[in-house]
């Protein structure tokens, strides 16, 4: 009799603690305030592959990796009506970055250099003393400030309406992400566009209790403008993404890691006398950032 009555009782505590499981709001784009400033520490890389066959031969292939660590003091001088960052200032304390494994060498990487990054007309550009950074320095601090360009939000897509607790997960808002796609020139079906993200745990960063959510985003058969002639045989996205969240919804996240996958494939014949070609494209890209918030 004891073991059963026990057994009941261990059955209704858990049935109990499931009943009344804290459940939370989840806000992934959180306010940002002009002249707010914060500590960034990240590192990451990303890499372009493109391979051209001719009647099977390779004819030619191109590389390029850029990766590399950067920390340094994010300042907000502008948000949009979203309040969303579109103009910051990044103050360099220590850089290092290579080039298809190799150190690369500029004057924009050095620590105090202070950098603009600012969105105009929907295209993001970062400046030093009022001039464009290099290309590849251009392409590495876009794997960690990026503006957002669209209308739509992390949570619009990615997000949920409803409190969730430990555990639970939701599916993507296919059909929002979708239409962005398409309204950025990139057309996809609805269908074809898949993910899910998952409130995994509960963490302490820094004395900060925060959500750790996860996700994953697939994307089949998009549609970008191709060269005449060309024809787009095989298209695919895949993406993964964890973060750090305070549980205070007024405060911005602490951490953030992505990871990117795409591959484009097809063939094409650039003339009536020419060759038939084939080619594909890879590009991957990854990242992971932390944040402090200064008071």
């Amino acid at each position: 009799m004891h073991i059963i009555r026990t057994a009941i009782c261990v059955i209704l505590v858990l049935a109990c603690s499931g009943a009344y499981a804290q459940d939370y709001e989840i806000r992934m784009e959180r306010p940002e305030k002009a002249g707010a400033k914060y500590e960034l520490t990240a590192h990451g890389s990303t890499s372009e592959r493109m391979v051209l066959n001719v009647q099977q031969q390779v004819v030619k292939e191109d590389g390029l990796t850029i990766s590399g660590e950067l920390a340094g003091i994010i300042t907000i001088l502008e948000t949009d009506e979203l309040m969303r960052e579109k103009k910051i200032k990044l103050t360099i304390t220590r850089c290092v970055m290579s080039k298809n494994g190799k150190a690369y060498e500029n004057d924009v990487l050095k620590k105090g250099t202070e950098i603009i990054a600012r969105l105009d007309n929907h295209k993001e550009t970062f400046l030093v003393n009022d001039k464009p950074v290099p290309e590849e320095v251009d392409k590495f601090l876009g794997l960690f400030i990026s503006a957002n360009r669209s209308r739509l939000s992390d949570d619009d897509v990615f997000g949920t309406k409803e409190r969730k607790k430990v555990g639970d997960s939701w599916p993507v808002n296919s059909t929002l992400a979708a239409r962005d796609l398409t309204g950025d020139g990139m057309p996809v079906a609805t269908e074809n566009v898949k993910g899910s993200t998952k409130l995994e745990k509960l963490v302490d960063v820094d004395g900060i209790k925060c959500l750790h959510l996860t996700g994953n985003l697939q994307i089949n058969h998009m549609n970008p403008p191709m060269p005449p002639g060309f024809i787009l045989e095989t298209s695919n996205l895949t993406g993964l993404f964890s973060g750090d969240y305070p549980v205070d919804a007024s405060m911005a996240p602490l951490s953030k890691s992505m990871t990117m996958t795409a591959v484009f494939s097809g063939k094409g014949k650039p003339g009536p006398d020419s060759p038939e070609f084939t080619l594909t494209v890879e590009k991957i890209q990854s990242s992971e950032e932390k944040c402090k918030y200064l008071k």
